[in-house]
């Protein structure tokens, strides 16, 4: 029976991708229409693809869509801004707006003025950087752990969620918080990446977890149709401590990192307890956030008056 609800959440994802696909075909043709080019021959021969492949990209039976494809058509039917990206979500990639940067002096306004544990991540749930009372709050020191940190999955939050490496469930008292909790980021993970099966970072990410303990089985829990979120409140309970916190996890974003793909996240106390166990976290170490260079593979601590 477990081998079967695999290959049902598999075939699901078959089926999503195959819809994808056609409707990815079917903007092509529209663009191509649209702008006068009404022979798909001529318009390969002129653009340097074969017949064979843009009639398979128009049927949806291309094997697999890649950022040069996608990019190059997008070139070639003038896609800007809004536009261009919403044609790579089409496609179910990610798109790599590389002209905008955000510095770091932006991100650590957003800690400045932010009172309780907080990050920045991605769409992917890369970590992008967090301040120094996530680390307090989960008992994760990513700095410690060198190298490590940036193997395989990258510092991502599901990775730190079921790495071994990160010892994140032992944070929780009982199993079934624990299993709620990565559930609810799970969940999440699937909505907000729906439309990027098809990237490069999707498929490396996803092959990773599913060699992780227990992953695979709750994933495939969360896909099955009956799975809601049990807990609009996280509760959280600490080792070596009775003291139990409740908060809500609060996502946000603005325009410049909307543009990225980038959304910012923070706990929020929903009691008086948790608010004072918070303002504790914050203490020891204010005004210091710890950003992740992705490129050079290493944590940059950066602090403030």
């Amino acid at each position: 029976m477990r081998v079967a609800k695999i290959m049902d959440t598999e075939e699901k994802y078959r089926q999503d991708d195959q819809k994808r696909k056609i409707l990815f075909g079917e903007r092509v043709k529209t663009l191509r229409l649209a702008r006068g080019w009404t022979s798909k021959e001529k318009f390969a021969k002129e653009h340097n693809f074969s017949k064979e492949t843009i009639k398979d990209i128009e049927s949806g039976k291309l094997a697999k869509l890649t950022i040069d494809i996608v990019g190059k058509l997008a070139d070639i039917f003038e896609l800007r801004g809004v536009l261009r990206q919403d044609f790579f979500n089409l496609a179910g990639i990610h798109y790599p707006e590389t002209k905008i940067e955000i510095g770091v002096d932006v991100m650590l306004d957003f800690y400045r003025h932010m009172p309780f544990p907080a990050f920045i991540d991605n769409v992917f749930f890369d970590l992008h950087s967090f301040n120094y009372a996530v680390s307090a709050l989960f008992q994760i020191d990513m700095m410690s752990l060198g190298e490590a940190t940036f193997e395989s999955g990258g510092p991502n939050v599901l990775r730190l969620l079921f790495d071994p490496k990160f010892q994140f469930r032992s944070v929780y008292g009982d199993t079934e918080a624990w299993e709620d909790y990565v559930k609810s980021n799970i969940y999440l993970f699937c909505r907000q990446t729906s439309a990027y099966t098809a990237d490069d970072r999707y498929r490396e990410l996803l092959s990773y977890l599913k060699r992780l303990p227990d992953f695979r089985r709750i994933w495939d829990d969360v896909m099955s149709h009956s799975y809601m979120p049990k807990q609009h409140i996280a509760t959280t309970l600490f080792p070596n401590s009775d003291h139990q916190l409740t908060f809500v996890v609060s996502q946000a974003t603005m325009t410049l990192f909307l543009a990225k793909n980038l959304f910012m996240g923070a706990y929020i106390p929903s009691d008086e307890r948790t608010t004072a166990f918070f303002a504790s976290l914050t203490q020891e170490a204010p005004n210091t956030a710890m950003v992740v260079d992705w490129k050079n593979q290493k944590i940059v601590r950066h602090t403030w008056e």
